[in-house]
């Protein structure tokens, strides 16, 4: 096919040649021959030449014959009809609007031609998303076709198609996939199933019904569509293309993420091939492409495509375009997943900036890109900075949308997660009452953002030690997640250890000790007994009957983690030596107990590398025992930039001595490097927030903004 278009290209041109040379650039006969050849040109995918060429037909006839004469308008649809094609969306509404005035005038508003130039206007406009009245137009062509024409007559199935189609955009679906049953049944009857105005029915059809939900049916008929075009048009054909996109969205809608990313690859290369790289349809399938590896975990594929969009985007619309913006973005996020936090920052802060000069600080979209900022900073660890610009976040939403808009309880929750990660309990605690409050007014009870507000209040209660108070959150907070997820999904159970280890702080220690085996046997069942958070399931158990005295139970626990890590690990992972550390601890200060592994058997030479363990390696610690390490520290003077007289220094030394015992170094080697334990206590802080994300990412603590 592609081959008798290229000798029908040459053909035309050579034409073209001969008659300029007879006649002159500017005679209509002339003008004639270059309309052949644009529309050759753009069934070869060639439509910047195209669009020049018909640019130049409708200039002459409007020079020969006058702005308003049928041959000029013909020339004008032409060129309308390229511009479309090429995504100028805006021109080419211009140009149909000046068809359909001209061919009213000329010819009456129920004329054929006028009907066909009212149906493309209709076209462009449904791009430029005004649906309204895109469904007046096709309301006005479709009841006069039918009038002049018949039901049955093409054109009048082609405007029921149409219109079907723009019911869709104004979400009438059902009445949409009736449209488009209706013209299937006549199309198949009249022209065949495998014409290709039957195919755009179909294909309409399983557009509709995805709509509706039923994708099982929608894809059955995008396969079929599909498979009929690559057959009778070719696999590189714009319609086929177009399947294939369709295809891959219903694929990803069921959850394919494989096939649906394959065929949104096969849908961009093609719609490369024959748009370009910076038409819409060419940025949707990039666009989609990136949401699937997204979804599958791939960003750095991810971020290789934003990258690709980022350059076309800066060469064509200018780095401070709002889409040049919108690609930034995207590209941040994807390094921000994938924890390039140094380049994500610098790009969140390059599109804020940005918005700040272009729409003014206060607007919507530079308050968005501030709180995206915010969030890379909370991920880097830059607390106290993101702590500032969240308070900021929060203040202009409450502004300018009021205190119970969904954005400003979205900000007053970030900023409240973050007071929190600092250890200021107190203000965090405030701030989780206002969300709370506000959600609670606008949602139900069991909504997941009303229980991630109830649980992170409860565990800024427990971390300003007001335990019976937390107690209540964590219990309400338990049964909402047992109602939405069910009581074994892995968020519950996070929640049945916060619970677990609040009534340990209030002495409930037998409820607590249910609750902690309740945890262990679910994990122990389906994730095996030697997985990591199985193991942190026994570590819990461990520390309790430890701190109850019951060392000998206690030593059992641990040995059975010691042995689980070097398992998973290996005996020399930093992790497995620290708790090794821990486990002698324990020993050492009960000489009763009898255990298989010393401490001395295991390499650790060098106090260098005992402080830089206890430093980096804390996630075996039972959290209980890291929160008390942390507290410590937070509350003595632990930056080495503070008083060192003998008096602090004294008092520093006996702190340390708890530090030493709750995280497990041994009792006679104490550590005196104020910055090795002021690490240990923020690696102590990080994790208790760590566990509080957990909870939330199932279902998005932030906003999109």
């Amino acid at each position: 096919m592609l081959g008798k278009y290229d000798e029908a290209e040459g053909m035309h041109r050579r034409a073209l040649e001969g008659t300029e040379q007879n006649l002159g650039p500017d005679h209509i006969t002339t003008l004639a021959r270059v309309d052949s050849l644009a529309r050759v040109l753009q069934d070869l995918g060639k439509y910047d030449e195209a669009e020049n060429m018909h640019r130049r037909v409708v200039e002459g006839c409007e020079k020969e014959l006058g702005s308003e004469h049928p041959e000029t308008l013909s020339r004008v649809y032409n060129l309308a009809l390229v511009l479309r094609r090429r995504g100028k969306w805006r021109e080419a509404v211009e140009m149909f609007e000046r068809l359909v005035e001209g061919r009213e005038k000329a010819l009456g508003p129920e004329h054929p031609d006028t009907l066909a130039g009212i149906s493309g206007l209709a076209l462009a406009l449904r791009k430029l998303e005004k649906y309204e009245e895109v469904g007046e137009f096709q309301r006005r062509a479709l009841q006069s076709r039918l009038k002049s024409l018949g039901p049955q007559h093409p054109d009048s199935l082609a405007s029921v198609n149409d219109l079907g189609v723009t019911l869709q955009d104004l979400k009438s679906y059902d009445e949409a996939a009736d449209l488009h049953r209706r013209a299937l049944a006549i199309r198949e009857e009249v022209l065949g199933s495998d014409h290709p105005d039957t195919l755009t029915s179909l294909s309409d059809l399983a557009l509709a019904l995805q709509n509706l939900g039923k994708n099982g049916e929608a894809e059955k008929k995008h396969r079929a569509v599909l498979k009929s075009r690559e057959k009778v048009l070719g696999q590189s054909h714009h319609n086929t293309i177009a399947t294939v996109s369709n295809l891959a969205l219903v694929l990803d809608s069921q959850g394919n993420r494989d096939e649906a990313a394959e065929m949104f690859r096969r849908a961009l290369e093609g719609y490369e091939n024959e748009l370009g790289p910076d038409h819409p349809d060419t940025f949707f399938s990039l666009y989609k492409l990136a949401s699937v590896l997204q979804t599958q975990g791939n960003y750095s594929e991810e971020a290789k495509l934003h990258r690709h969009a980022v350059e076309i985007r800066k060469r064509i619309l200018g780095p401070e375009h709002h889409s040049t913006h919108i690609s930034f973005t995207r590209l941040a996020k994807a390094l921000q997943a994938m924890k390039n936090y140094e380049e994500a920052e610098k790009l969140f802060r390059r599109v804020w900036k940005g918005k700040e000069e272009t729409l003014g600080a206060e607007h919507p979209q530079t308050i968005a890109s501030l709180g995206r900022l915010a969030d890379v900073l909370q991920e880097r660890g830059k607390l106290e900075e993101a702590r500032k610009i969240y308070r900021q976040v929060f203040e202009m939403r409450e502004k300018d949308l009021g205190p119970d808009h969904p954005s400003t309880l979205s900000s007053g929750n970030n900023l409240a997660l973050t007071l929190q990660e600092i250890g200021m309990y107190a203000q965090s605690e405030a701030m989780f009452r206002r969300v709370l409050e506000g959600w609670e007014k606008e949602l139900e009870p069991d909504d997941p953002k009303v229980i991630n507000s109830v649980f992170s209040l409860g565990v800024s209660m427990r971390g300003g030690k007001k335990f019976a108070e937390a107690e209540k959150m964590f219990r309400r907070a338990l049964e909402g997640y047992e109602k939405v997820l069910g009581p074994e999904h892995p968020e519950t159970l996070l929640a049945i250890d916060e619970l677990a280890a609040t009534l340990k702080g209030l002495e409930k220690h037998n409820e607590a000790e249910q609750l902690y085996q309740r945890v262990l046997g679910v994990r122990e069942k389906s994730l095996g007994p030697s997985h990591r958070l199985t193991l942190d399931s026994v570590q819990n158990l461990g520390a309790l009957r430890e701190d109850t005295g019951r060392l000998s139970e206690a030593e059992q626990d641990y040995q059975r983690v010691y042995e689980g890590l070097c398992e998973i690990q290996g005996k020399d992972h930093p992790d497995t030596t620290l708790f090794l550390k821990h486990l002698s601890s324990l020993r050492m200060r009960s000489p009763g107990l009898v255990g298989a592994v010393d401490i001395e058997n295991h390499e650790t030479n060098t106090g260098a590398e005992q402080k830089a363990t206890a430093a980096v390696h804390v996630d075996t610690v039972s959290e209980a025992n890291l929160e008390a390490a942390a507290k410590v520290i937070y509350n003595g003077p632990a930056d080495t930039n503070q008083d060192s007289s003998p008096a602090a220094e004294t008092t520093y030394t006996a702190k340390s001595e708890v530090v030493e015992t709750e995280i497990g170094l041994p009792a006679a080697k104490p550590v005196q490097d104020k910055q090795v334990l002021t690490q240990t206590a923020n690696e102590a802080h990080k994790k208790s927030g760590r566990r509080i994300r957990l909870i939330q990412r199932l279902f998005r603590r932030r906003p999109s903004h």
